[in-house]
């Protein structure tokens, strides 16, 4: 070691002489630690004080008659010698665990503290003045100072996992708390939801797999848990948890409640293997970390409801967002200012806006309507109590006007919830019923008048073939009669067909597959195709579902269309059947049936007029096959439609509500 060069010891500067004994040896009492006085030459010890006695376990004279030799353990501590006797007059030096030999053989580790007197002796002697302290008090502050800043380096793993708050973060805290106390093991309880007392929530043995603490501690141990506490096997256990760690083998165990009275909502735990002891700070460290816990598990709470109440919007907002598209009414939500903060689907369809088009904007650009109207919505804006409802034309994005019943009810949050139904369908439903029963009338009447008219018509046609039998075999003559039979036979299919168009159908509803009537129909006209130079192509969905229909009068609606376009290609052509399916709305299927030829196509005014009873573009047709075809389909609350296109050819869809075979129940276990 460097020798450190000082000031003569004070002590020497008060005992110049050897005269002063009994002063010297009671300043050498007054010393904090074990001291020698030996001659640096001879190395014999010349005094000693009552604690170097207590350190060798030499008595004090027995010492006075050793050399340094003889108590420093050597050969081990042959350096330390080498120090000492090296040691130049006036000069310091420290050495580190020196080992010094006792009485009975046992070695005691010192640090020596080494003061070479400044002046010598009367014969030149140079005294050296030894302070021995325990190594071990040396090696326990240094473990202090390492533990402490092993807790400070804790501290920061803490506070870097308040950063993400969950249940893995607070399982790093327990060990991290271990590690900051020097702890063979941690453990954290929890106040139980489920029964009374505590719960492990997590536990942390560093990996030496040692015997834990117990899973769950009863009532009356959170009663000792609301204090901090320190146990160790030399004391009797008062309590079952200082029971289990006795039984554990634990050498010391140290609580600390986590909450403040009387919230205690838990307790850390930290126990010791026999030998290893808490540091003078554990208790503290057990009191930062309790309070760190405490934090993290409230902020893991409150993520917790944050989570939760997060996934109750979302489930929420879907919740609404599937019940927004399935009312068929717009709703539109207005601020207190009179802007759109939101539209559902139905109004965005139904204004021909989207919805982020006319978030913000205010209403009235939005909802065009009279004067009237907005003025009503101004007071459902001001008035809490103002609830209306009003009917008016509104204007869609596209210009075109429709008419709506407007209702707007005020929110008690300030501004109003509009809702708008489209009345154009309820409308063109009152006049279709209005058509529907004017053609019922007509029905009706044309049902008697064919009636009437069949009677007077077959004696026609019976006196006209009696005529043709009596009278002379003249051309002429027979070539009128024949007109007249011609006339009467043509007479008598009206009749029938009118009879058909206006009698009453009563269906008999059956699960249909519409494929095997398009199927049964082609095969039939099959014949009539090939000798006609026809081509056909027929398409069909796999996956189209079956129809609730009657198969007789489906056959009688599609022999009509397949017939028509076979006729409108008398030289030949192309003839399509193609069977589909959509959707509508987010549970409904309708199947879709398409008929199309590529004859010459209809003009506009016969493409509206198509379906209309008598008319007719065939010189020897009636007008009654497609306006049967749409009562048929009209029956089974389908619909039928046609395109036409000049040169091109025509379409007829047919459209019909899909089947779905109800759920079978499942049973139950």
């Amino acid at each position: 070691m460097t020798p450190r060069v000082g000031k003569p010891p004070l002590f020497r500067a008060l005992f110049p002489s050897r005269e002063s004994d009994g002063r010297l040896q009671h300043a050498l009492e007054q010393l904090p630690g074990a001291a020698f006085l030996v001659q640096l030459k001879s190395g014999l010890i010349t005094a000693v004080n009552g604690r170097a006695a207590a350190l060798t376990e030499w008595a004090r004279d027995e010492l006075l008659h050793l050399a340094l030799a003889e108590v420093v353990a050597a050969p081990s501590a042959a350096d330390a010698l080498e120090h000492i006797h090296t040691l130049p007059a006036g000069h310091s030096r420290s050495l580190n665990a020196v080992p010094l030999r006792t009485r009975s053989g046992r070695a005691a580790l010192v640090d020596l503290r080494l003061s070479a007197l400044a002046e010598t002796t009367a014969n030149g002697e140079v005294h050296v003045l030894l302070q021995a302290l325990p190594a071990e008090e040396r090696l326990a502050q240094e473990r202090e100072l390492a533990q402490q800043a092993q807790a400070f380096s804790a501290l920061e793993s803490l506070l870097a996992l308040l950063a993400e708050p969950n249940e893995a973060a607070l399982a790093q805290a327990v060990d991290v708390i271990r590690t900051m106390t020097g702890a063979d093991l941690a453990a954290l309880y929890q106040v139980s939801a489920e029964q009374p007392g505590l719960r492990l929530l997590s536990s942390a043995d560093g990996g030496s797999g040692h015997k834990g603490l117990p899973p769950l501690l009863g009532p009356s141990e959170a009663h000792y848990l609301k204090a901090p506490l320190k146990w160790s096997a030399s004391q009797r256990p008062e309590g079952y948890l200082h029971q289990a760690a006795r039984a554990a083998g634990w050498g010391t165990l140290l609580a600390h409640p986590i909450g403040d009275p009387p919230a205690i909502v838990g307790a850390i735990c930290v126990a010791y293997l026999p030998g290893s002891l808490p540091s003078a700070g554990a208790q503290r460290q057990m009191a930062i970390g309790a309070q760190f816990v405490h934090q993290l598990t409230t902020l893991i709470g409150r993520q917790s409801g944050h989570d939760r109440s997060h996934d109750l919007a979302v489930r929420l907002s879907a919740q609404v967002s599937a019940i927004n598209a399935q009312i068929e009414e717009g709703v539109l939500l207005l601020n207190r200012s009179g802007t759109l903060d939101e539209i559902n689907s139905a109004a965005a369809r139904m204004l021909g806006y989207r919805s982020e088009d006319v978030t913000g904007l205010p209403f009235q650009d939005v909802l065009m309507a009279d004067d009237p109207f907005t003025d009503l919505v101004g007071k459902a804006l001001e008035l809490p109590e103002a609830v209306f409802s009003h009917e008016c034309r509104l204007l869609r994005r596209s210009g075109e006007a429709f008419p709506a019943i407007v209702r707007a009810q005020p929110l008690p949050v300030g501004g109003c919830v509009v809702t708008v139904r489209d009345l154009s369908e309820v409308q063109a439903n009152a006049v279709r019923q209005e058509h529907l029963d004017q053609l019922a009338y007509v029905g009706q009447a044309t049902q008697s008048f064919a009636h009437e008219v069949r009677g007077p018509l077959n004696g026609i046609i019976l006196g006209v073939q009696f005529l043709a039998m009596k009278v002379a075999a003249d051309p002429s003559l027979q070539e009128a009669i024949g007109k007249i039979q011609a006339e009467c036979t043509r007479l008598s299919g009206l009749m029938i067909d009118m009879l058909a168009w206006a009698k009453p159908v009563t269906p008999d509803m059956q699960v249909t597959e519409l494929d095997g009537v398009l199927r049964r129909l082609l095969n039939r006209f099959s014949l009539k195709i090939e000798q006609r130079n026809v081509r056909l192509n027929y398409t069909v969905d796999p996956n189209c579902p079956p129809v609730l229909a009657d198969a007789r009068l489906l056959d009688q609606v599609f022999n009509n269309l397949i017939d028509n376009g076979l006729q409108a290609m008398p030289a030949g052509g192309h003839l399509s059947v193609t069977l589909t399916y959509t959707r509508r709305g987010p549970s409904d299927t309708m199947v879709e049936a398409k008929v199309a030829d590529s004859g010459p196509g209809m003009t506009d005014d016969a493409r509206r007029r198509v379906f209309d009873p008598y008319f007719t573009t065939k010189p020897d047709g009636t007008g009654l096959g497609l306006a049967i075809c749409k009562r048929l389909v009209t029956i089974h609350r389908g619909a039928i439609g046609v395109e036409s296109y000049a040169g091109t050819g025509t379409i007829f869809t047919v459209t019909l509500p899909g089947h779905t075979a109800p759920a079978k129940p499942t049973e139950s276990t």
